[in-house]
């Protein structure tokens, strides 16, 4: 008997075998992918939840959500002079968290390609929602917080998942991958709900309109003047 010929012979039952885990691999790695997504979605969706009820607290105390008119209101409360406002989300949103209803860091994170979980670190400007640790953008109407007493209930406070270059995050446009087609919007009235994005423009549809269209027939009507301020990305 050759003695090489066991030595194949188990050589060939390990390719063959290592062959089987591959494709076994192949054919379940869809299913795992698409349980991460649903994953993602549902905490994106738990946290901004949290939001919501968080901004319904600030806005009982201060008449409206955060905006740069509150973040002069809060000078009392802000003992660590943090920056309350600027361009990004990040800014507005500390504004919870200086007043006490947002307690921890963690509700403004969601799975995206441009965050990072957050450390609950808030001793400083680059400590407080550090670049990465928010997944949200921040919806302003002409540069002013929205409440839920002057007829915009319906209208969008906070979304996610914007665009990403791997340098900036967008302003006006959304990333279809991350949330299998769809994106996650907190509404003035504390609703949640998907939407999907077109995935030629990079718009979140509300209703039949693009999410930020004025006019008409839209949550914003003619008068509105919606940006979204997007959050820092991780560095």
């Amino acid at each position: 008997m050759n003695p090489e010929q066991p030595r194949r012979s188990s050589a060939a039952q390990w390719l063959i075998l290592l062959g089987l885990v591959a494709l076994a691999a192949v054919w379940t790695w869809p299913k795992v992918l698409r349980q991460k997504i649903k994953a993602d979605q549902t905490r994106a969706i738990s946290n901004l939840r949290q939001i919501g009820l968080s901004i319904l607290d600030f806005e009982s105390e201060y008449g409206s959500f955060p905006d740069e008119r509150t973040a002069g209101l809060l000078a009392p409360e802000n003992k660590l002079g943090l920056d309350l406002t600027g361009t990004s989300s990040n800014v507005h949103f500390r504004q919870l968290i200086v007043t006490g209803p947002a307690p921890m860091e963690i509700i403004f994170y969601a799975p995206t390609g441009y965050t990072r979980k957050a450390d609950e670190i808030m001793d400083s400007n680059d400590t407080m929602l550090a670049a990465g640790e928010v997944g949200y953008g921040y919806f302003l109407d002409g540069g002013r917080g929205m409440t839920t007493k002057d007829g915009s209930s319906g209208r969008p406070v906070a979304c996610a998942p914007l665009a990403f270059d791997g340098h900036s995050v967008s302003t006006t446009r959304f990333d279809p991958a991350t949330y299998d087609g769809k994106a996650v919007v907190l509404r003035a009235d504390c609703s949640v709900t998907s939407l999907p994005i077109d995935p030629n423009t990079g718009d979140a549809i509300l209703g039949s309109k693009p999410i930020l269209e004025t006019g008409p027939d839209t949550v914003w009507g003619s008068d509105g003047k919606p940006t979204i301020l997007p959050p820092l990305p991780k560095k």
